[in-house]
């Protein structure tokens, strides 16, 4: 049909050719033919429209080729697996999770398959040359043959590809190579970046820690002789983990403090030349650092066993983190990736609805707007010129990342940008895909010549007539909005449009958090800056860098932290505020957490949505600690306070009493002394002495115990205790909610070990709560105690049901409770 439309061009229009092809001119009278113009007319724009509507924002071959490999990584044949991975080669000879597999395959038969292993590898290599999986295969391969030189090369080319990110095996690869060239200093710093930062998303995994406690433990420790440099930088990186902040900034700020205590000593100590007393400085060090890591690795651990240990890339390296046991759902041939688009930004079914009719509305009207135009680039640069004048018009880095945004506001950013252009360019009937790179994205235009045409939604230039700002901007020049897709790409450069959806999940989810902070709360959000001693203008520029993606890495995490709790200088009625913010907060992070795991279902070879969901998890559980347990702490504080106070008064009353009791003792005495010399006198008359009697006894009763002093009555007891157990129950209910969820996360994701290590840590921490809960019961007089039984019955069934088999977590737990309870 395109191509007969083609060669009528416009005489199809005008009813001349159609009428002449389909009806002899003998049987149609004069004036029928201008009446058939009409109808004729219709009937064509239909079809046209009828094309555009049935038109795939994708090629069908995507989703065969995803199905397929979905099933030949859950197989448990490996025949079968083999049978469908050549299936795979067949439809599409270069596919690199394909090829990859396929050397494993071929690696488990031994030499044998070695070859055909490496071929497979290098060809992978060669499709996806910034992804690191093929090379650190490579790596490996040549390392277990004894090959060392052409095992460097390749792990090197794994580790530094231009877009190249932190990989669990490449650390791993890259440590064991300079523990056995005795690089001892090298590998602390590789183990130390990857174990301790907190920006790491291997953080506290216990092999990371136990390599970096080895090559510690196997480096010559600071003597007078020798100046091990590791010890400072793992000791500053140690110290980092309790704040969170910027790596190189903290260490910097570590170096200096002992900088400032070197130069203390030396004021004292004149005498001491300045490498001595860094050489001081060090040998203390050391031992702190050296306890922490041994205490970090578990009792269970030796470093002469440690020594022993030899990393080799799992199983599920090579199934690029799918995990046989996850649900993932077949993706159908009716797929409608505007569908998708809604669907990750809008969760109600009717609202999602009257988005879709009014972006199908505006993609009708853009379909018009390109009808007639035969050349692909033209065709093009026209669809995105009507696109930036009608759909996308500003751009915004919060307001613009979802399916809201762009229909209803006409904002946008480069993800939503991107999505909207490949997906009507593709309707249109161009050859469009996306393009990611770490925290950009872009459309890419194939014309009939085989050329690549960048199509740069965001691109902050003026337009030319000839081409409009962005339509053949250069790969070097694109991006310049910054880092406004809230992800690493795990491939980058040029991806499908089913690919390119996917991500829509992570913006949308992180964004969460930016729409509640900036729109929502966005007079709290002035208030904290405020009280951190930021300027008006200081304040309109930061919130300006939030929206515009440009502000440091984990500031808003920070910002967001400190807009939950406050500090004592914050008003009351800021901190009222502060309380329902953070309520909200950890619901947007509870649902973050189901938006990246559908993001995973719907794209489970990306492993980047993996490791998002990962670090949503650890964000959960550090976020969620900040309000309730700071204000059971401040609660423990105010009776603490309490306390004091009430043995401060005691004391002050017990020497008060001691004081009546010694005036009374004198006033006996004195009585005594009277009565004696009473008995040597004559008697005197008999009203007289009882009138002294009386006197006395008014004298006595005057000189007795004061009256003790009003104590609180048990109904005030009662009531505290009351609302304390009622203030404990709200927050039962959380740290029972967030077991759960984080369980359910797990459960879901059985093959992540980060998600279980993240399990664990916040069970020790709730273990942490229940010590404070002990402590305040402790000091509760009158009313019900607060009753955590079921929280701890959770606990111990969470430890015996996923950390049995993991003696140092299971002891670590099982200690905690016990001395909790």
């Amino acid at each position: 049909m395109p191509i007969i439309i083609a060669i009528l061009g416009k005489r199809i229009l005008t009813g001349d050719a159609f009428s002449a092809m389909v009806t002899p001119r003998r049987f149609i009278p004069l004036g029928g033919r201008k009446m058939l113009r009409i109808p004729v007319t219709l009937v064509v724009l239909m079809v046209c429209f009828c094309q555009y509507a049935s038109a795939k924002q994708f090629d069908p071959q995507d989703l065969v080729i995803r199905n397929l490999l979905l099933e030949a990584f859950k197989t448990v044949s490996p025949q079968q697996r083999k049978a469908k991975l050549e299936e795979i080669l067949k439809k599409s000879p270069e596919n690199y999770h394909a090829l990859v597999k396929m050397a494993e395959i071929e690696e488990s038969r031994g030499a044998s398959g070695l070859l055909d292993a490496r071929e497979f590898l290098l060809r992978a290599a060669l499709q996806q040359p910034d992804r690191p999986e093929a090379y650190l295969a490579l790596a490996q391969s040549y390392y277990q043959r004894g090959d060392v030189p052409d095992g460097d090369r390749y792990m090197m080319m794994g580790l530094r590809g231009p877009y190249g990110k932190l990989s669990y095996e490449g650390v791993c690869l890259q440590g064991q190579l300079e523990l056995d060239t005795c690089n001892y200093y090298a590998a602390v710093t590789t183990f130390g970046k990857a174990a301790l930062s907190p920006q790491s998303p291997y953080r506290n995994d216990p092999y990371l820690l136990r390599k970096l406690y080895y090559a510690a433990g196997m480096s010559k420790p600071p003597s007078y002789y020798s100046n091990d440099y590791w010890v400072p930088y793992v000791y500053a990186k140690l110290l980092n983990q309790s704040y969170g902040l910027d790596d190189d900034r903290f260490y910097q700020e570590v170096l200096k403090d002992l900088r400032r205590v070197a130069a203390k000593i030396r004021s004292r100590y004149p005498q001491l030349p300045p490498y001595v007393i860094e050489k001081v400085l060090n040998m203390v060090m050391y031992n702190k650092v050296m306890a922490t890591l041994r205490n970090r690795v578990g009792a269970t651990h030796w470093i002469e066993a440690i020594g022993h240990e030899r990393f080799t890339l799992p199983d599920n390296f090579y199934n690029f983190g799918v995990c046989p046991q996850e649900e993932v759902a077949m993706l159908q041939p009716d797929l409608d990736l505007y569908d998708v688009f809604i669907e990750a930004s809008v969760s109600d079914p009717q609202e999602r609805a009257v988005i879709k009719k009014k972006l199908m509305a505006v993609r009708d009207k853009a379909m018009a707007a390109v009808a007639g135009i035969k050349d692909p680039v033209e065709k093009g640069k026209k669809l995105f010129q009507w696109l930036r004048n009608n759909l996308i018009k500003e751009y915004d880095a919060v307001d613009g990342i979802t399916a809201q945004g762009v229909v209803n506001d006409h904002k946008y950013l480069c993800l939503s940008g991107a999505i909207v252009y490949t997906l009507m360019g593709r309707d249109a009937g161009l050859d469009v895909n996306g393009f990611v790179q770490p925290g950009h994205a872009y459309a890419v235009l194939h014309d009939n010549k085989g050329d690549k045409i960048n199509v740069e939604t965001t691109y902050p230039v003026r337009e030319t007539a000839e081409f409009p700002a962005g339509f053949g901007a250069s790969s070097r020049l694109a991006g310049m909005r910054g880092a406004t897709l809230r992800a690493t790409p795990d491939i980058v450069g040029e991806v499908s449009p089913i690919d390119l959806v996917s991500y829509q999940y992570i913006n949308v989810g992180l964004n969460k958090l930016d729409n509640l902070t900036l729109n929502k709360y966005n007079s709290l959000l002035r208030e904290v800056l405020k009280e951190a001693g930021y300027s008006q203008v200081r304040i309109n520029e930061f919130i300006r860098d939030w929206r515009n993606a440009t502000l440091p890495p984990g500031m808003q995490f920070a910002i967001m932290a400190t807009m939950s709790v406050g500090s004592d200088k914050t008003d009351e009625t800021v901190k009222k505020q502060m309380e329902k913010y953070h309520a909200e907060l950890m619901r947007e992070i509870d649902g973050m957490m189901d938006d990246h795991g559908r993001a995973r279902a719907f794209n489970p070879f990306n492993k980047e949505f993996m490791t998002r969901l990962e670090s949503i998890a650890s964000l959960y559980t550090h976020l969620l600690l900040t309000r309730p347990a700071s204000a059971m702490v401040k609660r423990l504080k105010d009776k603490m306070d309490e306390e004091r106070r009430k043995a401060r008064n005691n004391m002050e009353q017990e020497a008060t009493d001691q004081g009546s009791r010694e005036g009374k003792k004198e006033k006996e005495k004195d009585k005594k002394a009277e009565e004696k010399k009473a008995e040597e006198k004559k008697k005197g008359v008999a009203s007289g002495e009882k009138s002294e009697e009386n006197t006395a006894a008014v004298s006595t009763a005057e000189s007795g115990e004061p009256a003790a002093q009003p104590q609180p009555s048990l109904s005030t007891g009662e009531q505290a205790g009351d609302r304390e157990v009622r203030q404990w129950a709200k927050e039962k209910k959380i740290w029972l909610h967030s077991l759960a969820k984080l369980e359910g996360v797990v459960r879901a994701h059985p093959c992540s070990e980060r998600l279980k290590r993240n399990l664990a840590e916040h069970c020790l921490s709730v273990v942490k709560v229940l010590a404070l809960a002990k402590m305040l019961n402790s000091m509760r007089e009158h009313g019900a105690k607060m009753d955590y039984s079921d929280l701890v019955g959770e606990l111990n069934r969470i430890r015996t049901e996923y950390f049995a088999g993991d003696t140092d977590v299971s002891v670590r737990l099982g200690n905690a409770i016990s001395q909790a309870l």
